[in-house]
């Protein structure tokens, strides 16, 4: 975890390409998504879950989650702005809005994936034009292990649709009838078919989505519960506060004590917004 600090902010508004040198990451943007390729063996925690990784992996983040890792031995990062119109592209949407994070990348993906990853770096270091980044970063999606999973599934654009609008008015929105009311369909026909496919219930998905960007706030920005509870759409501190308490099992100050405990050994995690 991170010292509970402001986070430095990105304001390039073109696709990003950074390599991290071993030294503890967190990596969380409000206004990018993120592909990270990272080879680890050992424990990241994606969204606030751990996950043992073993060998080389794909992660997507949506703006506001978060990636907090340490001991990596390699991690390439690309971010690209939310602004970008790439982000309505099938692929894109396909990628992002999915309620799996991590892929693991099979030799057969990799020795796609990792000359297109070099070859976005060279482009981003040497050159301000954006349609050949663009080129290549449409191609990694291509070969995204998510295509290769579930491309052949029915009923997986009704999911995309319903993530993708989450993770867009989150903040403003918890209830299912305003996501249902976008998507032209009842709320009982989204939650039969998350059903079907065996997804979490989409009221559960919404809830998540809303706890773990008051754990991001709590941790890692230099907010008050007070401005978190309003930031994040809850209109009662007290309301909030219970909230929370109920589904994580405890209240946000414990939350923050058992989280902040070994500040000494977190002075030098490199943080990214």
């Amino acid at each position: 975890m991170l010292t509970r600090t402001p986070l430095k902010q990105e304001i390039t508004q073109r696709i990003n390409y950074h390599i991290y040198d071993g030294s503890p990451a967190a990596i969380s943007h409000d206004k990018f998504y993120s592909i990270i390729r990272i080879e680890h063996y050992g424990d990241v925690a994606i969204n606030f879950e751990r996950h043992e990784f073993k060998g080389q992996h794909l992660v997507f983040l949506c703006p506001e989650e978060i990636l907090v890792v340490d001991g990596y031995a390699h991690l390439q990062l690309i971010t690209i702005p939310d602004s970008f119109d790439i982000i309505e592209n099938e692929s894109f949407v396909s990628t992002f809005a999915n309620v799996r994070k991590i892929f693991e990348l099979k030799e057969t993906s990799l020795l796609k994936i990792a000359p297109l990853f070099n070859k976005l770096q060279q482009l981003v270091q040497n050159s301000d034009n954006t349609d050949e980044p663009m080129k290549v970063l449409s191609a990694i999606l291509m070969f995204s292990p998510i295509k290769e999973q579930f491309e052949n599934q029915e009923g997986f654009t009704l999911v995309y649709q319903f993530i993708s609008l989450v993770h867009k008015y989150y903040k403003m929105h918890h209830e299912m009838s305003f996501y249902a009311k976008q998507m032209g369909i009842t709320a009982k026909y989204i939650a039969e078919k998350f059903h079907v496919l065996g997804i979490m219930p989409p009221h559960e998905f919404i809830k998540n989505r809303v706890l773990i960007e008051a754990k991001r706030q709590l941790l890692y920005m230099d907010k008050t519960c007070k401005t978190i509870c309003f930031d994040i759409g809850f209109n009662d501190p007290a309301y909030f506060s219970r909230f929370f308490k109920k589904n994580t099992g405890m209240t946000t100050r414990f939350f923050l004590e058992i989280n902040n405990k070994g500040d000494k050994k977190k002075k030098n995690v490199q943080q990214f917004c």
